[in-house]
Order: C-alpha cells, then sequence, then structure tokens
C-alpha cells in the first residue's frame, strides 16, 4: 500500500509539474508578443528590455533550468540583415550576466561580450560554419540565465533535428510540444546545465511565437530546458526510503533510471537500472501523451520499490498489529479457559455436596419420604384435577383445614370444597397460638387413612427384661 501511494504521488507530480511549466512558457510568449507590438517592433529584428528580470521570473514560476527565445530568420535578405542587427544589440548578454551579480551572487565574467555576427551551424567534428541559404532559421537570442560564453548567440537551432521536430510539431498544430531527450548544453552552452544534478537527463518545451492572436504562422520561439530532476524533486518526505523510477520513450532508444531518496532526485545510470527483484511490483504511466504524439515514442515512467524502500516498511505496522492480534486471542483464550476450570470446579463441589446428601437422605428415610424431602410431587406434572385424585398433601391440608373452622355455623364446613376450606393468604401468615407455628407454612410428610388406628404401647419391664436376655431367647419368648 506505501509503495502504491509512493508511486501515484510521483506519476502525478510529474504531469502537474509539467503543466504548470507549460503554463508560465504560454504566459511568456504572449508577453513577448504584447511586448513587441506595443514597441512598434518589426520581426524578427526584436530585444526586449530587461529580459534577464523577466526570464527569471519565468524560471521560477515553470522550475526550467534556462529559458530563452528565438526569432525565425527566413531569406537571404534577413539572414544577413539579422547578422548586423544582432551584433548591434547584444548588450542584453552584459545586462543579463550583472543582474545575476548582483541579485544571485554570480562572480561575473571578464568579457569581453562579443557574439558572432552571423547565424550558424556546427558539424559533427565541432567545426562551426556560416549559414547560407533562405533558410528558416531559428538563431540562439535571449536567454535568462545570460550567456557566460557569447559565442553560443546566434546558433542555428533548427539544425538540431531534437529541436527542429519539437519547433515543427509545434507549428504545424498550435500546440506546446516536448522534445526527445537532449545535451541542451550543446545547443544552449553551460547556462543550460542543471545547477543541481550537471548529469541530468533533460527535455525542451516548445512554445510557438506569433506576432498576433489567432495567426497560424510561428515568427519563433519559446524554448526551457527542463531537467528531468525537476519533476520529482520535493516530492516524497524527506528521509522516504529510496524508489527508483525507469523513463523510457518508445522507438526513440532513449532510457535512464532516477533514484528518488525522500525529496532528492540522482541519476543512477542510462539504463534500466532498477532491482529485478521487484520487476513485479513496478507501476507504469503513460507520460505527456499530447506534448509528444508527434515522436510516435512518447515517455513512459515506471516506479519500483528498491531493497531499501522494502526493509523500511516490512516488519513494521504489519508485524507489530499482527503480534498485537495474536497476543489479545492468546489472552482471551486463556481468560476463558481459567474461567471454565473455575466453573467446572465450582459445578463439581455442588454436584459432590448434592450426591453427598441425596446418599444420606436415601439411607435414612424411605423412598416415598425421600422424594417429598426433596420437593418432588409425581401428581404435579397431573393437569387435569378432574380425573385424578387430590395428591395426600392436599388431603391432609384439606382435613386440617376443616378441623379449624369455625363451628359457629352449622353445617357449614361439611358444604365447603377443599379449595374454599384453604384459609386466606392472611390467615395462612398468622401464626397458630396453640402450635406457636404456621401449619399451612410447613408441608408434612404424612399421608391420611380416616380408618387407621395407630397405637402406641409399651410392655411393662421390657428394658429390664431385655437386659439380661439374648435377642434370640427375646424372640422366642415373644
Amino acid at each position: 500500500m506505501q509503495f502504491e501511494d509512493v508511486a501515484h504521488e510521483l506519476i502525478d507530480s510529474a504531469e502537474h509539474r509539467l503543466n504548470h511549466s507549460m503554463g508560465a512558457l504560454l504566459a511568456m510568449s504572449a508577453t513577448i508578443s504584447g511586448l513587441a507590438t506595443a514597441e512598434g517592433g518589426t520581426w524578427p529584428f526584436y530585444t526586449q528590455v530587461d529580459f534577464e528580470a523577466f526570464g527569471q521570473s519565468v524560471l521560477k514560476g515553470s522550475g526550467a533550468d534556462m529559458v530563452s527565445w528565438s526569432p525565425i530568420v527566413a531569406g537571404a535578405a534577413q539572414l544577413q540583415a539579422w547578422g548586423n542587427y544582432s551584433v548591434s544589440n547584444d548588450a542584453w548578454v552584459k545586462e543579463g550576466l550583472m543582474w545575476q551579480e548582483t541579485h544571485q551572487g554570480l562572480k561575473m565574467p571578464l568579457g569581453p561580450f562579443n557574439i558572432p555576427d552571423r547565424i550558424y551551424s556546427k558539424e559533427s567534428s565541432g567545426a562551426v560554419t556560416a549559414e547560407t541559404g533562405n533558410g528558416p532559421f531559428a538563431p540562439v537570442w535571449q536567454m535568462a540565465g545570460a550567456p557566460v560564453d557569447p559565442s553560443v548567440v546566434n546558433f542555428n537551432l533548427l539544425s538540431n533535428a531534437a529541436f527542429s521536430e519539437a519547433f515543427a510539431a509545434a507549428n504545424n498544430v498550435g500546440a506546446q510540444t516536448l522534445s526527445k531527450v537532449l545535451d541542451a548544453t550543446s545547443l544552449y552552452g553551460e547556462s543550460a546545465l542543471s545547477k543541481i544534478s550537471p548529469q541530468m537527463p533533460q527535455t525542451l518545451v516548445m512554445t510557438s511565437l506569433f506576432e498576433e492572436s489567432g495567426s497560424s504562422q510561428a515568427i519563433g520561439a519559446v524554448v526551457a530546458v527542463l531537467s528531468w530532476d525537476m519533476y520529482f524533486t520535493d516530492v516524497l518526505k524527506k528521509g522516504s526510503p529510496l524508489v527508483h523510477l525507469v523513463v523510457e520513450n518508445g522507438k526513440c532508444g532513449d532510457v535512464f533510471t532516477l533514484g528518488i531518496n525522500g525529496d532528492k532526485v540522482s541519476l543512477l545510470g542510462n539504463s534500466d537500472n532498477h532491482d529485478r527483484n521487484f520487476s513485479q511490483m513496478g507501476i507504469k504511466s503513460d507520460f505527456a501523451t499530447a506534448q509528444t504524439a508527434y515522436l510516435n515514442c512518447g515517455y513512459t515512467i515506471k516506479v519500483y520499490p528498491s531493497q531499501a524502500f522494502v526493509d523500511h516498511y516490512e516488519n513494521k505496522d504489519p508485524s507489530f498489529w499482527t503480534i498485537f492480534v495474536v497476543g489479545l486471542l492468546v489472552f482471551v483464550s486463556i481468560v476463558f479457559f481459567v474461567y471454565d476450570l473455575y466453573v467446572e470446579k465450582r459445578q463439581f463441589k455442588y454436584l459432590s455436596s448434592a450426591a453427598r446428601s441425596n446418599a444420606i437422605v436415601s439411607s435414612l428415610f424411605p423412598e416415598e419420604v425421600r422424594d417429598r424431602l426433596f420437593g418432588k410431587d409425581v401428581e404435579a406434572d397431573k393437569k387435569d384435577q378432574g380425573h385424578y385424585p387430590e395428591s395426600s398433601k392436599f388431603r391432609l391440608r384439606d382435613y386440617l383445614s376443616t378441623e379449624n373452622a369455625t363451628h359457629d355455623e352449622e353445617g357449614a364446613t361439611d358444604k365447603l370444597s377443599a379449595s374454599e376450606r384453604v384459609p386466606d393468604k392472611n390467615s395462612q401468615m398468622a401464626p397458630n397460638d396453640t402450635i406457636g407455628v404456621d401449619m399451612y407454612q410447613t408441608k408434612p410428610i404424612a399421608d391420611l387413612f380416616p380408618s387407621t388406628t395407630i397405637m402406641f404401647a409399651d410392655i411393662a419391664g421390657y428394658v429390664r427384661l431385655s437386659s439380661t436376655r439374648t435377642q434370640s431367647l427375646l424372640t422366642v419368648s415373644f
């Protein structure tokens, strides 16, 4: 989960920052066109006053390493005239360098600040050749920051294939474009070098420059040099573990790997150098598809975790919560186990006590008496009292009730039913003055046999006689 969040954050940052840069360059293009028109400039012969200050504000807004604009020079007449114009208006170079010394603390070069007097191109061997013919040509013109080496001015940018492709696409479709990866110092010198990561791959963002709004013919181009670290610097929190970000642009063949460690970005190599152990975890996204449609080899960003990233997040929170949950389950299991033992022990104690009580009662009393002592009434489960006789307990209560009933009304008691002869609750609660206890609150263990006489008798002299005779003799005697 952490890696997916990090990967999507990096990818979203790249798109957001590219769009922000293009917005700043689009505003710069419109500003240059508006100022040229207001000042009555004639294209391509225009130089913006205080360009360094203006360009530095664009650099801050776009995140670019360098920003520049170039006019389009077409035809032999303009080619010749441009050479004279550019040499006559090269004061912006010195002014720009002085601004950097004042505001950025950069050391001012000694000079001189002479620029070439004609548009030129370079051979593969490095030899400089003056341009001829009708062009078109796109000479390097005003730059921010201003070039320490003024010889880069008037280099024909259209002689570079990557620049020419991006400019043609921007001019044809009227939209901003992103170039292939290139060495921007070959176009603009050391001024285009990344100040943070000098070896960082770079691309150009191209914005067409039109003389007036609604025009379809570009009269120049605003160009920004963007290093790839710009998209990902300060995106992740400081101290975040390393992730690998691989940039490819398909058939164009450019591949390089960036290491993003917290808020810092570094170049890990001009190839795919991610850890192959985590290839299956890679998250892929196309980048700047609209700006690179003309290339047929748009950029693709792939983000992979490193071993350091995995080690940082592995065995942290997941392990902690796993141990916590398992520990909680073990604790609860132990509590239930101890509780179960306690309940079982208590039940065993009660059952043992009940068994002992039952054994004592069973040994002292007959079964019928024992059942009554334990509250068992075999007739209680019989619901239909109309078909079964009353139990002996109720017969005894009826009898006692009848005996204690008042005889003031002759014959009245004999006519009462068994339920009617039972005293009310209040009389049951009153103690009997004669006996001292409430006979109705007790449960007598006896049955009523009205036709039976019980005699208690003693044999005179039996105790004395039995003390001098054996049991067998007594039995025979009686």
